[in-house]
């Protein structure tokens, strides 16, 4: 994966994270975790349709 260097303040970094929202937080985990490489994969698939992925109704069925 490319690396980027950058000059960015902590105090800022830690102001942007704590006005995360949880699923915003769970995809930051995901991505430092090094499921990285899965998010983007499965990013670029649904951006491209090339998968057809499951609507709430097709799990959970129309109630």
């Amino acid at each position: 994966m490319p690396e980027i260097t950058f000059n960015f303040p902590v105090d800022k970094i830690a102001q942007i994270i704590v006005s995360m929202s949880p699923d915003e937080l769970e995809t930051l985990s995901l991505l430092l975790s090094g499921e990285a490489e899965e998010i983007i994969k499965r990013k670029e698939d649904f951006e491209s349709n090339q998968n057809n992925f499951l609507s709430p109704e097709d799990v959970f069925g129309n109630e």
